[in-house]
C-alpha cells in the first residue's frame, strides 16, 4: 500500500477514520500494519512517504483518463467503468489512481482560462502502465498500439467527452486537441498560437498546433523525434 495524506487530522483521528476499513480488509484476510508519520508541514510529510522518483524511461508506456463524476452516478455506467478500469490490470498492466476534487463539482466558480474542461468534472485521474519487456522497436510498437487502442479505448468509450492529463498521458492518444485541451478551448488556443507564433517556431508532439507538422521516418505507434520536422 502506498502512503497517503490525511490533511488537518491528528494521528488518532486518522486511525479512527481508517479502523473500519482495516477491519473490512482483515475480514478478507488482508492484514495491514500502518505506520503513521505526523507532520506539521507539507514538505516533511511528502518527503517521508514519497521519496524522489524517476519518471519516464524505455521500459514502460503510460496513458490516462480523467473520469467524470457522471460515471459514478449511474449504476450501469459505474459497473461499465469498473470493468474498463479492471481490464488493463487483468491483462498484466499497472494501475494508478488519484482522487480529484474538481471545483466544477463543488459549485465553486471557475475562471475562463486555458485549463482542460475535463478537469472541472473529474473525480478520478487514472493511469494505465504497459510494461515493455522487449526492447525491439517492432515489439514495443505492438504493445504501444494495444495500450492506446485496446486498454485506453475502453476508458474512452465509457467516458465520452472527457479528457486526459497531458503530462501523464498517452503520446499516441487519438484526438489530442479534444482530450488534452477540450473542444470548447482549443479553437481559441489555436488562434492564439497562430497570432503569437505564426511560423510555428515552437513545436512539441502534442502541443497546440502540432497537427500542422509531422516527423519523417517514423514507426507506427512508436513516435520519436528522430526525423525531419515537416509541415503537413
Amino acid at each position: 500500500m502506498l502512503p497517503f495524506f490525511a490533511p488537518n487530522m491528528t494521528q488518532s483521528e486518522t486511525a479512527a477514520l481508517l479502523r473500519p476499513w482495516f477491519a473490512d480488509l482483515a475480514g478478507l484476510g488482508i492484514e495491514v500494519d500502518p505506520v503513521y508519520f505526523p507532520a506539521d508541514n507539507f514538505h516533511d510529510a511528502w518527503a517521508a512517504g514519497f521519496p524522489l522518483e524517476v519518471v519516464g524511461g524505455s521500459a514502460a508506456k503510460t496513458g490516462g483518463r480523467l473520469f467524470p463524476r457522471r460515471n459514478w452516478e449511474d449504476e450501469d455506467l459505474l459497473n461499465a467503468t469498473f470493468d474498463a478500469i479492471r481490464y488493463p490490470i487483468e491483462q498484466g498492466g499497472v494501475f494508478l489512481g488519484f482522487n480529484i476534487a474538481a471545483p466544477g463539482i463543488s459549485g465553486l466558480a471557475v475562471p475562463d482560462n486555458a485549463v482542460n474542461p475535463a478537469w472541472r468534472e473529474a473525480v478520478l485521474h487514472a493511469i494505465a502502465v504497459m510494461i515493455l519487456p522487449d526492447p525491439d522497436p517492432a515489439a514495443i510498437a505492438v504493445l504501444s498500439e494495444r495500450l492506446t487502442m485496446d486498454w485506453l479505448k475502453r476508458w474512452r468509450d465509457v467516458s465520452p467527452g472527457a479528457g486526459a492529463y497531458m503530462s501523464e498521458a498517452d503520446v499516441t492518444e487519438p484526438d489530442v486537441q479534444q482530450s488534452f485541451y477540450g473542444d470548447s478551448k482549443y479553437p481559441r488556443l489555436y488562434a492564439l498560437k497562430k497570432k503569437i507564433d505564426p511560423h510555428g517556431l515552437f513545436y512539441a508532439p502534442t502541443a497546440v498546433g502540432s497537427e500542422d507538422w509531422y516527423v519523417t521516418d517514423q514507426i507506427e505507434w512508436l513516435p520519436t523525434q528522430n526525423g525531419r520536422l515537416c509541415r503537413v
